[in-house]
């Protein structure tokens, strides 16, 4: 996941765009965001973390805790699964279709604009694993730069109106 600051954590621009963030709770929207950290510190889209941890990150009630991870599951953002000792397996979903991401969840996925995932007849992200060099992922032909130092803002593909 790429961030524009230095120790920093992203989250799934869909789930913003797509207005997912507005309707949630805020209580959803802590444990979310204390998943998503959880899921880049351990650079792994499954996390196993007792409540008591992630009780103790989001500073959530008991009640509160539970009915938002319910609900994220619900909202497709989450998957989980108890484990032993009232150890829970988190599974990171796509919020665009709402189901796991494929793959080994150590894996990096890959963005992928869909301009170009529709050249290609594809849709949708790929999982960047060991095998695949960054060569493959990055060989998809870039999009020209035309650079109007009159027009900057037209540069960057804000199309202005002529005077």
């Amino acid at each position: 996941m790429t961030v524009m600051f230095d120790r920093y954590f992203g989250l799934p621009q869909h789930v913003i765009r797509s207005g997912q963030w507005a309707q949630m709770k805020p209580s959803e929207q802590s444990l979310y965001v204390c998943l998503m950290f959880e899921s880049e510190h351990y650079s792994s889209r499954e996390i196993k973390k007792s409540d008591a941890d992630l009780h103790n990150l989001t500073g959530l009630s008991p009640r509160a805790f539970c009915n938002a991870r319910k609900k994220l599951q619900e909202r497709g953002l989450v998957f989980c699964r108890r484990g032993r000792g009232n150890v829970y397996v988190y599974v990171i979903c796509n919020p665009e279709t709402g189901s796991a991401w494929p793959g080994d969840p150590k894996h990096r996925i890959v963005y992928r604009r869909k301009q170009d995932l529709a050249a290609e007849g594809e849709v949708g992200m790929h999982v960047r694993s060991p095998s695949t060099s960054a060569s493959a992922v990055q060989s998809l032909p870039a999009a020209p730069i035309h650079r109007n130092p009159e027009r900057p803002l037209e540069s960057h593909g804000v199309p202005l109106p002529k005077f």
